[in-house]
């Protein structure tokens, strides 16, 4: 069977304002594209439907402009029902579909389940610590279909929506490892961070959340607490999109305990 003679569906999530050359490139000749959202912002969608139809439904840190986006979709392509949503824990009950597809964890997963193929694509977006970069395409053939797992480079090659900047809740700034210092140079980054001694990372995520307070945009708060931009935004993220979770808690959910 020549590639030719499939239809490929391209399948992301979890862009977070970053689309990378590398998921351009694995999209060419796709019939469709489906994103399971976290989009990031409304440029991502303008670029992707440069290269075919795209579906997509709004994530959880998707705001204002992703009001029109729906929160789930339902579409047949060749043949194939999907139904999309980005978090799974939201799911009630499923309409008649093949293929769910959801997102928001940032981990690839792919299992069958109740005659249902369910799919998460993992993020392709800014990389998530020890999590790899990932998305997959959908290859529907007469012989039935196959999906890939594609597993893409862990470099932010692409082009970022924008800094995010955090609504305060009003708290008093407090420096960090290496506060005061700015630059490229020297700084922690995800890898580094399991290497930390337990006392340091929680005083850091806790003067990241403190500095979220105050406004402060995910650039100023990288170069103030020297830190990779990458890993200031997933700290800001789940400090946003989790009203009430502690240092001990976003350090939990970033997966660094148990050591």
């Amino acid at each position: 069977m020549s590639e030719m003679s499939k239809n490929r569906i391209g399948i992301l999530s979890d862009t977070h304002g970053l689309l990378r050359e590398e998921v351009l490139e694995a999209l060419k000749g796709c019939r469709a594209i489906l994103h399971a959202g976290d989009v990031g912002g409304p440029e991502i969608l303008e670029r992707l439907s440069a290269l075919a139809p795209v579906y997509a439904v709004r994530g959880n840190t998707d705001r204002g402009w992703a009001e029109p986006l729906p929160e789930t979709v339902q579409v047949t392509i060749c043949g194939v029902r999907f139904f999309l949503i980005h978090n799974r824990k939201k799911i009630g009950k499923l309409p008649e579909c093949n293929i769910v597809l959801t997102g928001h964890t940032h981990r690839y997963e792919e299992r069958q389940e109740d005659g249902r193929l369910f799919l998460n694509p993992g993020s392709c977006g800014p990389k998530r610590f020890s999590l790899p970069v990932t998305m997959a395409v959908l290859e529907l053939s007469e012989t039935g279909r196959q999906v890939r797992r594609l597993e893409l480079s862990a470099g932010a090659s692409g082009r970022s929506a924008s800094d995010t900047g955090a609504s305060g809740r009003g708290a008093s700034d407090a420096g960090g490892p290496g506060a005061g210092k700015s630059g490229p140079d020297a700084g922690i980054s995800d890898a580094d961070l399991p290497l930390l001694p337990e006392k340091d990372l929680r005083k850091l995520v806790s003067d990241v959340m403190r500095s979220v307070d105050k406004g402060y945009p995910v650039k100023r708060i990288a170069e103030k607490y020297r830190i990779g931009e990458a890993l200031a935004e997933q700290i800001c993220r789940l400090y946003v999109t989790h009203p009430g979770v502690d240092a001990e808690g976003i350090i939990n959910k970033m997966g660094l305990y148990p050591r």
